[in-house]
């Protein structure tokens, strides 16, 4: 577990945070946002590797510490973040047991240790508050994304972001810069809301929503879930799922055995539903990605690299590895 020195935080100038009915604190464009804007670059206040981040006890040993040796602003970008309500309880009961067993062990001792000015300087209701807001907030990591082997970070401004099933931005983890980045997948109007994909999109509806009540406790209203298309929806996405699978098949199969006119088919089909259902961000690329191992076609290659661009930034490793693997094509 880690507190990087010094985090930098780097915001686009045409965002601002306000409260939204029903939403909480959320960001909007106060003017019109090309696609492939970077909106945010946060880096993090607590970073922490996969075994802290998956034993939550040794994650509270170490978590509480750092924030209480934080400067006083960090500290208040962490007190502002939401938190799941059922998350501050469930800490809440943790560290009240904690506590008392603490008191009981004391009291039996018979040269007690003196007095710590960490977790215990805390009340209850703070250290609770401090370990939701990072089960509710901490952005997930890919293994190999980051050198420094984080599984999990929080970025309080990054986070700022409210959810949306088929979003107009998507965030990454940047190692060149050692921060969140959040861009634009889409143009987005002034006044409009900014918003990113807590869960994955490709999820059916109901399996989506169940996901966001019990990690983050809201019901999602977003247009996807409330707008009357759902079942449309997941009809589009098994479709791309079956679209997948087929070129997968062609990518396994010798060069002499492969059906090309097939797997023209089946991208253009998936292409066209992405961009029907407004998954034109990581999906996307990753479609084409297959698109590319399933063909060996230069145009599916270059398009992977035109939509991670815009997802991701041109100074992203990703895209840099793309960029260079363009060059042998």
């Amino acid at each position: 577990m880690a507190a990087p020195p010094n985090p930098t935080t780097i915001v686009h100038s045409s965002i601002q945070v306000v409260p939204l009915p029903g939403r909480g604190m959320g960001s909007i464009a106060t003017a019109w946002i090309p696609r492939g804007t970077r909106l945010v670059s946060d880096a993090p206040v607590f970073a922490a590797t996969n075994t802290q981040w998956k034993n939550e006890e040794l994650l509270a040993q170490q978590l509480i510490p750092l924030y209480t040796g934080l400067p006083a602003d960090q500290r208040t970008r962490i007190d502002n973040l939401a938190a799941n309500p059922e998350a501050v309880a469930r800490w809440a009961k943790f560290f009240r047991t904690e506590d008392a067993v603490a008191e009981a062990e004391a009291s039996w001792a018979t040269d007690p240790a003196p007095a710590t000015t960490t977790s215990s300087s805390l009340s209850v209701a703070q250290r609770a508050h401090i370990m939701a807001s990072w089960n509710t907030n901490c952005f997930g990591l890919d293994h190999k994304e980051s050198s420094a082997k984080w599984a999990a970070v929080i970025a309080p401004t990054a986070a700022r972001f409210n959810h949306a099933c088929v979003p107009n931005a998507t965030f990454a983890w940047n190692d060149a810069v050692g921060a969140i980045t959040v861009q634009t997948i889409k143009e987005v109007d002034e006044g409009e809301e900014l918003t990113i994909a807590y869960v994955d999109s490709m999820k059916r509806g109901k399996k989506r929503r169940e996901a966001l009540s019990r990690q983050y406790g809201f019901v999602c209203d977003c247009p996807a879930c409330a707008g009357g298309k759902e079942e449309e929806l997941n009809e589009v996405r098994k479709r791309i799922e079956e679209l997948r699978e087929i070129l997968g098949r062609q990518a396994r199969r010798a060069e002499d055995e492969k059906d090309g006119e097939t797997a023209k088919m089946a991208v253009e089909e998936g292409v066209t539903l992405h961009e029907k259902t407004g998954l034109v961000g990581v999906h996307l690329a990753d479609f084409y990605k297959a698109a590319f191992a399933a063909t060996g076609d230069r145009l599916y290659l270059e398009e992977e690299l035109r939509v991670r661009t815009y997802c991701l930034g041109d100074d992203h490793p990703l895209v840099k590895a793309l960029t260079e693997k363009l060059t042998g094509v």
